[in-house]
């Protein structure tokens, strides 16, 4: 018995000591031999690590200097601090040290702001921390995370733009419950449109950052005409600063800046809404994808508001819709189409005219898919039946198509063609995105059904080999309608819901996929 245990015993650690050298074996043996077939390859095939982007390993280094800023390892300074902070005792030398370092003149403001915001961009937040050092110290950060002890958020957004405090922290005298008051105290000489403030509680981030400098602009009396140029933005008109505190303060900062242009061009509520009920037309106005698509925007807002005591709410709906068609549909061939200069009776007809045409391709569609299902329950005779009928049917409607028509193409509906290779898949800004062709009539309706555009009549086009058609899909949903043409490779428009522009983050995944996969790969 004893001799059989120290057997086992003796298997046991023969085992564990190759055991990592039997793992290293297997390893090797996937490494160089196809998984699923056991043959060897060619090459082998190395493990890839992950690929970790840029933005985001930025995003990590500002996270970790931050929380060292905030909870650094305590020391007899720090309890010190936090104890003075909870008493509101200081030193008076200390009081005078710490409002020396805070006053900086007015004129200089926007200088500082620029100085900021760049550094920002090109180093990220980890280097204005350490910049700002000096303020951020034991006290002043007790007091602020006592204040402000409900929002994380808050507290890093005020340290990180400690650099504007115009009082310190050690200075304010109100109770700790007061939020307002602390945070108005810190930075808060004069009033601030009030959808500005609620940007203090979202992450900071490229897109939220002008904002929060743009407020201590209002509240610290800096000009923003002088500061804009720095975020790349071009406002249509500088009186927008001024409307901007008309808005309410639910808004968002993009959904304000429309809200205070139509108001400008004399629009009322009622038409804003519809305005805003279409995606196409909530585009970013100060940094645009398109300068084509804002300038459709304001000729379409002040045609709308020129025709608003004619029309209806639903008449305006479809009027926007029925112009946001046209714009995409002439830009494919380098024109331009605007409503102004037409007559609201010119563009009603127009419009009728193209829902008819949409009504008679549904109507075919539902034939068709009403015959299908009787074919599949009819007998051989009645089945041949239908197909001559179909067959009739189709030779009458290629007829029609030989005649003149006006706005659309009466599609054919069951034709298919050959796919490019250009379908892709990709990890980018913490999504996945997947490019996926679509190669029938079929997939051409149900993009269009879907998004809510006209991509279902570019059958005949895609066909006769004018046009590819790929749908970006982000996290398994549809986002965009693209656009290539075949022979050179170009990308000939990108569309959202209801023919939206796509937004920067989504551009960008499509100039990707543009450069590294249609123009990066040859197909013979």
């Amino acid at each position: 018995m004893e001799v059989s245990m120290n057997a086992a015993a003796a298997k046991q650690t023969i085992k564990q000591h190759f055991q990592s050298l039997n793992d290293e074996q297997l390893q090797q043996y996937h490494i160089n031999h196809d998984y699923f077939t056991g043959r060897p390859l060619s090459q082998p095939m190395m493990p890839r690590d992950r690929e970790v982007s840029a933005e985001i390993v930025k995003k990590q280094r500002n996270l970790k200097r931050m929380n060292e800023v905030l909870y650094p390892a305590p020391t007899l300074g720090s309890v010190l601090g936090d104890a003075l902070a909870g008493l509101q005792l200081s030193d008076e030398p200390n009081n005078n040290v710490q409002s020396a370092i805070l006053e900086k003149p007015s004129e200089d403001l926007v200088k500082r702001a620029k100085r900021w915001f760049n550094q920002y961009i090109q180093e990220g937040l980890a280097s204005l921390l350490t910049t700002q050092s000096g303020r951020l110290t034991d006290a002043n950060l007790a007091v602020i995370k006592r204040a402000f002890s409900h929002n994380t958020v808050l507290i890093q957004n005020v340290c990180s733009l400690s650099a504007f405090w115009i009082r310190s922290p050690l200075e304010w005298d109100g109770q700790a419950e007061s939020t307002q008051g602390l945070f108005e105290h810190l930075f808060v000489q004069y009033e601030a449109p009030a959808f500005l403030k609620p940007c203090w509680s979202r992450v900071m981030d490229e897109q939220t950052v002008p904002w929060l400098l743009c407020y201590l602009m209002y509240v610290q009396g800096g000009s923003l005409k002088a500061l804009v140029d720095v975020f790349g933005w071009t406002p249509a008109s500088h009186k927008l600063w001024h409307q901007l505190f008309d808005c309410p303060a639910k808004l968002s900062p993009e959904h304000a800046v429309l809200y205070a242009e139509f108001k400008r061009l004399g629009g009322w509520d009622e038409d804003l809404a519809c305005l805003m009920a279409n995606e196409a037309y909530v585009i970013d106005l100060l940094a645009p994808v398109s300068e084509d698509s804002r300038d459709f925007w304001y000729d379409t807002c002040r045609w709308t508001i020129s025709k608003q005591y004619e029309m209806s709410g639903e008449v305006n709906r479809k009027i926007l819709w029925w112009a946001r068609h046209q714009f995409t549909e002439l830009a494919r061939q380098g024109e331009q189409y605007r409503l102004q200069g037409r007559s609201l009776a010119k563009v009603l007809e127009s419009l009728t005219q193209y829902e008819d045409e949409q009504a008679s391709i549904a109507r075919a569609r539902a034939r068709l898919a009403e015959r299908g299902r009787q074919v599949s329950m009819a007998r051989n005779e009645e089945r041949d039946r239908l197909r001559e009928q179909e067959r009739l049917d189709r030779l009458e409607f290629m007829a029609r198509r030989n005649a003149p028509y006006h706005y659309s193409d009466y599609e054919l509906i069951n034709l298919s063609w050959n796919e490019r290779g250009w379908n892709w898949d990709l990890q980018a800004h913490g999504k996945q995105w997947r490019f996926v062709e679509l190669t029938t009539g079929n997939e051409l309706h149900e993009e269009g059904q879907i998004m809510e555009h006209c991509v279902g009549g570019y059958s005949q086009s895609c066909y006769e080999g004018h046009s590819v058609i790929f749908s970006l899909r982000c996290d398994n949903k549809r986002t965009l309608t693209i656009e290539i043409d075949p022979l050179t490779r170009d990308l000939v428009q990108v569309q959202g819901h209801y023919n939206a522009d796509p937004k920067k983050s989504e551009y960008n995944v499509v100039k990707r996929w543009v450069n590294e996969v249609v123009h990066g790969r040859v197909y013979w």
